[in-house]
């Protein structure tokens, strides 16, 4: 064990997830923690090797208890009555909040502030009552004292859209009122977590505020808002000299800031593979610390590394806190250290340190994508790099070629950094370029170009001013010459990563997110072939010992994604794809069903506003490991259920369109497929053990003026779960149903027109007589679905349902114990239901991850 560190980082990352996708509680950690430490003292008979074990031990317990602490943790602005309620739909609470804004960013139409609170109030009498007296009375509670929030954070939306007011809110200490929300969680499997994203950032709550209820007051945090003037006044005087497509790559390069950026353009730098250029990481900060040193001649005295540390810490402020710059800037500070202890710095064991760190501080931090990354770069230049040099040594010597390794010393670090992201890259973008193994050395390189370049412009820039308000005419003139020769060396940098970034991209595909169980997998093994560890047991001949090792690695990739409930069966290669998912498209519906390996679609959403085939679909499907679909119904042709599928169909291939027969098929010319099948009563489609029979139209059927009229109605049955999928069907089309004596008894159902007044009439749900409602529809759409007849109608007939709108995607299992599991996206929430009516539905609940 000759990096105990990493043990310890394992066994604390180890503790998280368990008590993060688990039902595990704190005395039960303790419990398991207390075992081993038993185990570990009873089995050893002392020395390094025991007393790292036990280490571990608390490193598991500390991590595990740490997410429990996270997980179980309120917050101060919001009572659990409020939080309940607004997670079922209710409007949030209106609240008077006065903090510090330590971080200012403009988005889309409005100002991103994130806020560090101090107090507040207009809080519920509950959230009051831990701090009143009992013995307040009502008059007090009338007052509404402002409460204490110290330590609690907040993400504030200011409607306003001005740069330099933005610019200048940060740092300053602000009052506002506006209307509490919660983070929105994920909403298909496999999608983005923002409600996690904003916890590992210390945010459970968000205020929307309006500019004439917001104020704001002195500067408290006074270099962070000197930092922010200086970042806007940069980049007012440096855009003039740039094109309009160098500007934002430049934002990127220097400060991470994208803002600017269109969104073709940023698809453009994530599909081509060289897009960690522009998000600020450990290779800025890297570079940051060698141009420092070098303007420092490389002297390492105590001066020396105060100021290294003090630049480094305005960079990672001028970054926002990039969680890699902190990394890095982490690092960089135990290397400075260990030359001053006069200790060995060993890069993996200072990753791992940090590591543990970060993720003790917030346990949260473990799922981002930002902090994934960089800690695969920083091992893969600590562990996979220093074996393949040696490699490249042994074979340069061998072939006598000083040419190979000078070559090899260039390329091998960006293959091993590239090596150990890749996995993860694929997984976090779902795409992929065959040529940015190419283009990433030039591109590292013009960007360790940019980088130092452009930030002597903005300390040039600096001068410049504080020059112009001394008064200094020449000294001003002279730094905005040096300013202008340096915007065109920036210029023609940000044009060459264009270039690079426009050619990787014309290579690049669309890729499945790898399945837990093979990401494990794949970083187990890689980590592991370049270890010393490896390189030991080959030397002396320990074939079994290897062979166990590889045999332990699969055997965890397979096992521990299925118990955490991210794949569907023991296998590494294994998707956690369920038989029956409603997707949360929004205002429309979405229907996939996987079975026997095959993949089909029922309508898939579609919006005015938004590509809802490309930005929710495609990700959706990729995530889960869906390369194509086999066959896709199309219900109607509302835009709501048939644009989405249309705007898939131009990226995706699907390979069969079935139709309501009483359209000709051009009403769906726009969705393309290889084969078309328009269908009506009786007709029956199978496929991969799924059987669709169609109730509606009916064979003598013409086309009706109304298109929800012509829904295309259909009975699923898979695996003896029976799902009533009903399109836009209205009360006309239910009689006819009622009347004509169809089987509609069914295990599941899917509200007819994402639960409209106008549908869902009780004879026809009480016939159907559902242990499950799937209502799918957007949040607080104009068209008021779903109407509450038909919550009220669920709810008297003890029907459980699930809304797409409050819930995420819902999703449909069966259960071991007979029946099937219904539960949401997050898991936060599962209806336990049987077939057999006769047996009571019970609804069970997750707190929130």
């Amino acid at each position: 064990m000759k990096r105990p560190l990493l043990i310890l980082l394992y066994a604390q990352i180890l503790g998280i997830l368990l008590a993060y996708y688990s039902e595990i509680r704190p005395w039960q950690l303790c419990a398991a923690a207390s075992a081993a430490v038993f185990l570990i003292v009873r089995s050893s008979t002392g020395g390094r090797r025991t007393a790292i074990l036990l280490l571990a031990a608390a490193a598991f317990l500390a991590g595990g208890l740490r997410m429990s602490f996270e997980r179980g943790r309120g917050t101060a602005f919001l009572s659990a009555r409020e939080i309940e309620a607004m997670r079922e739909g209710a409007e949030g609470p209106v609240l008077s909040v006065s903090g510090t804004v330590y971080r200012s960013e403009l988005r889309d139409g409005y100002t991103a502030l994130w806020v560090k609170a101090e107090s507040f109030s207009g809080a519920s009498a509950d959230a009051r009552g831990s701090v009143e007296s009992a013995a307040a009375g009502p008059e007090s509670r009338d007052a509404d004292p402002a409460l204490s929030a110290r330590g609690e954070r907040l993400l504030v939306r200011l409607y306003i859209d001005d740069e330099r007011a933005a610019r200048d809110l940060a740092g300053r200490r602000v009052e506002l009122t506006g209307t509490a929300e919660l983070p929105s969680g994920v909403r298909n499997p496999g999608g983005f977590d923002y409600a996690r994203y904003l916890r590992a950032r210390g945010v459970r709550v968000m205020i929307r505020v309006s500019r004439f209820r917001f104020a704001a007051g002195g500067v408290e945090l006074h270099v962070i808002h000197r930092i922010s003037l200086l970042k806007g006044s940069f980049f007012e005087a440096v855009r003039p000299y740039l094109r309009e497509d160098e500007f934002p790559v430049l934002t990127a390069v220097l400060f991470g800031e994208k803002s600017y950026m269109e969104d073709g353009q940023l698809s453009e730098y994530r599909a081509s593979g060289i897009s960690h250029v522009m998000a600020v990481s450990g290779l800025h900060a890297g570079l940051v610390y060698a141009s420092v040193s070098a303007l420092l001649r490389g002297r390492k005295g105590a001066g020396s590394t105060v100021a290294v540390l003090a630049v480094l810490a305005l960079y990672a402020a001028a970054s926002d806190f990039s969680v890699s710059v902190l990394r890095a800037a982490s690092m960089i500070a135990l290397h400075l250290a260990s030359f001053h202890l006069r200790r060995r710095y060993d890069l993996v064991s200072a990753a791992a340190l940090c590591c543990m760190a970060f993720t003790l501080a917030s346990p949260y931090t473990v799922f981002d994508s930002g902090f994934q990354l960089s800690f695969a770069a920083a091992y893969s230049i600590g562990i996979a790099l220093p074996r393949a040099e040696l490699a490249l040594i042994r074979e340069s010597d061998e072939r006598k070629s000083d040419l190979l390794y000078r070559a090899g010393s260039v390329a091998l670090p960006c293959l091993m950094i590239q090596m150990g992201m890749l996995p993860l890259l694929c997984y976090d973008f779902l795409r992929l370029s065959p040529a940015s193994l190419a283009v990433n050395p030039p591109a590292v390189a013009a960007a360790a170009l940019e980088l130092p370049l452009g930030l002597l412009a903005f300390l040039v820039h600096a001068a410049k001013l504080a020059s112009d308000r001394a008064g200094l005419g020449a000294a001003s003139l002279v730094l905005r010459l040096i300013f202008t020769g340096l915007t065109g060396s920036l210029s023609l940098g940000a044009r060459f990563l264009n270039v690079l970034s426009r050619f990787s991209a014309g290579f690049a595909r669309d890729v499945p997110a790898p399945p837990p169980g093979l990401l494990m997998l794949w970083y187990c093994g890689f980590f592991f072939f370049f270890s010393e560890t490896r390189a030991m047991l080959l030397r002396r001949r320990k074939d079994a010992a290897l062979i166990s090792v590889w045999a332990a690695f699969i055997a965890a990739s397979a096992l521990v994604p299925y118990a955490a409930g991210c794949a569907s069966a023991p296998l590494p290669w294994s998707y956690g794809l369920a038989p029956v998912c409603f997707v949360d498209v929004g205002q429309g519906d979405c229907v996939h069903v996987h079975a026997g390996g095959k993949d089909i679609l029922i309508d898939g959403g579609g919006s005015f506003y938004s590509d809802v085939g490309e930005g929710v679909l495609k990700p959706y499907l990729l995530k889960n490991g869906v390369t194509k679909i086999d066959l896709a119904f199309v219900t109607h042709p509302d835009l709501d259920h048939m644009k989405g599928l249309a705007e898939l169909s131009k990226s995706f291939p699907i390979e069969a369109l079935a139709y309501p027969g009483v359209y000709e098929g051009e009403e769906f010319a726009e969705i393309e497929a290889a084969e078309r099948l328009p269908l009506r009563a009786p007709d029956r489609v199978e496929l991969g053990g799924a059987s669709f029979e169609v109730l509606l139209p009916g064979a003598a059927d013409v086309r009706a003026a109304d298109d929800n009229a012509n829904s295309l109605v259909m009975m699923l049955r898979l695996d003896g779960l029976s799902v009533l999928l009903t399109g836009d069907m209205d009360f006309a089309m239910e009689e006819r149903l009622l009347a004509e004596g169809a089987e509609l008894r069914c295990g599941a159902l899917k509200a007819a027109h994402h639960g409209s007044a106008y549908s869902g009439s009780e004879a026809f749900v009480l016939e159907a007589d559902p242990g499950f409602e799937a209502i799918s529809c957007g949040r607080n759409n104009s068209y008021g679905h779903p109407a509450p007849r038909v919550i009220d109608l669920a709810s008297e007939n003890d029907i459980m349902y699930g809304r797409t709108d409050l819930m995420g995607a819902v999703l449909i299992v069966r259960a071991e114990s007979g029946g099937f599991l219904a539960r949401n996206a997050s898991g936060s929430v599962t209806w336990h239901i049987r077939t057999d009516r006769k047996t009571e539905s019970t609804l069970s609940r997750r707190s929130e991850r």
